[in-house]
């Protein structure tokens, strides 16, 4: 578990610092944080998490997203006697699109590589845990309210891979975003 905090707070770092230079010349600059649905193939419950995000427009509606998200209550999958939780943590950077529909509504699909990493717990097998990057795509539909603060409702699809077995994995998030 100590090699893939270190590992998942290097990449965080790492992302920062390429964002940050971005991150200096984008318009529409945006932070946020929302709650997150987790929708993982072979699971009987759903799991919820929590997800941080930062990201901007770089060019004519082409921009750049980073994304953080942990599962809070794990998704479980009942094999016979066992329960088994589900734990996921994503670190994300994706390249988006906006389209703004009015000035108030903007739908932006987004393309990217994730780092995923999966956390099994088992009542009989003990834990265990595996990481891999991947690439996952979806979509935000954006409302602003004012013109520092809009809600958000997305969809994150993944195809991640835990020790050779590829599964589908799909968040659903809502949130709120900060412009500035």
């Amino acid at each position: 578990m100590k090699t893939v905090s270190s590992i998942t707070i290097g990449l965080l770092i790492i992302s920062s610092v390429l964002m940050a230079d971005f991150f200096q010349n984008m318009t529409d600059k945006y932070v946020g944080g929302g709650i997150v649905f987790e929708d993982i193939e072979d699971t009987d419950t759903d799991g919820v998490g929590g997800e941080v995000k930062i990201g901007g427009v770089i060019l004519n509606g082409f921009g750049a997203e980073a994304k953080l998200t942990k599962s809070l209550s794990p998704a479980e999958a009942d094999d016979y006697d066992d329960t088994i939780d589900v734990d996921i943590t994503t670190l994300s950077l994706y390249g988006t699109y906006n389209f703004r529909l009015i000035p108030e509504f903007t739908v932006m699909p987004k393309l990217g590589l994730t780092y995923f990493y999966t956390s099994l717990d088992s009542d009989y097998d003990g834990s265990d845990s595996d990481g891999n990057f991947n690439l996952s795509y979806g979509f935000d539909m954006k409302y602003m309210f004012s013109n520092l603060l809009s809600g958000y409702f997305g969809v994150t699809i993944y195809n991640p891979e835990y020790k050779g077995y590829n599964f589908d994995a799909t968040q659903v998030s809502i949130g709120i975003e900060k412009s500035f």
